[in-house]
């Protein structure tokens, strides 16, 4: 199944609300079961949307989807997991855990939604992390991620900037959470974390930033 296959069949707009089938709403609930993070999650889809409609991206329901489904593999068994990372993410297996779930994530939507688009693959198992040569879709489902208001800052500012021109907006988003990540570092642990190999590469490749020890 494609993308807008699936878009069609699960997530339409009724008198301007978007509305996501029984079958659709039934699956996220069995993979996101903190409501917490299920709230996180449609909250960061409709930011998504919102972002793409305002710079007139093609498709918006395509940047809902991908937002809504980008934490589905957040609350996994910590075995199995492992497993599935080691078996078929095994050159990740010593990022950091805390991004682990962004590749679970794409394993789930091809063996579970059976949906293989690129793009939309790339978006969820990146939006941790990021990574160099980000698409649209990617860089507006990582910056949302990181902006969504129920995070519990004040985020109206990069809401707006990616609102504005999602391209300048994700490098401003990318370089505040750079900052951010780097004002909780403790420990070289905590660093290497930070500079992982994707985030090293993003953070490189969109803002000239290296690793000083």
């Amino acid at each position: 199944m494609n993308s807008n296959t699936f878009i069609n069949e699960n997530i339409c707009l009724k008198e301007g609300k978007i509305i996501l089938s029984d079958d659709f709403l039934l699956f996220l609930k069995s993979k996101i079961t903190d409501e917490r993070r299920y709230r996180h999650s449609l909250s960061v889809a409709l930011l998504c949307y919102e972002v793409a409609i305002a710079n007139k991206l093609e498709n918006p329901l395509l940047y809902y989807f991908a937002g809504v489904i980008h934490d589905i593999g957040k609350n996994f068994d910590k075995e199995i997991e492992e497993s599935i990372i080691d078996k078929y993410y095994h050159d990740y297996l010593n990022f950091p855990k805390y991004a682990y779930h962004q590749f679970i994530g794409e394993y789930l939507v091809m063996h579970d939604l059976v949906i293989f688009e690129d793009d939309l693959l790339n978006a969820v198992k990146y939006h941790c992390t990021g990574r160099e040569r980000m698409s649209p879709l990617e860089k507006i489902v990582y910056a949302c991620d990181k902006i969504d208001p129920l995070r519990g800052f004040d985020s109206s500012k990069l809401i707006e900037a990616m609102k504005k021109d999602y391209v300048s907006g994700f490098k401003t988003v990318l370089k505040a959470n750079y900052e951010f990540l780097l004002s909780k570092t403790a420990s070289r642990n905590d660093l290497d974390g930070i500079f992982n190999p994707l985030s090293a590469k993003c953070f490189k490749y969109y803002l000239g930033i290296e690793r000083k020890e």
